[in-house]
């Protein structure tokens, strides 16, 4: 049964690996603008340190902040953007609580 799980995942990281490498050689094109620009895709995968993994949960859990181009909303939606907590004399930054979970885990890793 080991060997038949091990086999799934090698078989399911190719798939992966193979669909994300399809949405790097897209091209999107602005309405306005007939010059071919780089895809969501292609614009994460050459973060530094990113992986197959990670780039399919930023495309897949933020699909609509990327979309737009929002990257305070991204940064909310993963947990990375400061919170500051203000009361009479006392200033507190923290860090955002209300996340994704895979985002978070994406975006730390």
């Amino acid at each position: 049964m080991l060997d038949a799980v091990c086999s799934q995942l090698a078989d399911a990281d190719r798939r992966l690996e193979r669909m994300t490498l399809e949405l790097e050689a897209e091209v999107c094109r602005e309405d306005d603008d007939e010059t071919p620009k780089p895809s969501d895709a292609a614009i994460l995968r050459s973060l530094p340190g990113i992986g197959t993994v990670g780039l399919a949960t930023l495309l897949g859990e933020a699909d609509e902040s990327l979309e737009r181009r929002d990257c305070d909303a991204l940064r909310c939606l993963s947990g990375v953007a400061p919170v500051t907590v203000q009361s009479g004399n006392k200033l507190i930054v923290i860090r955002r609580l209300a996340a994704n979970e895979r985002l978070r885990d994406a975006a730390h890793h």
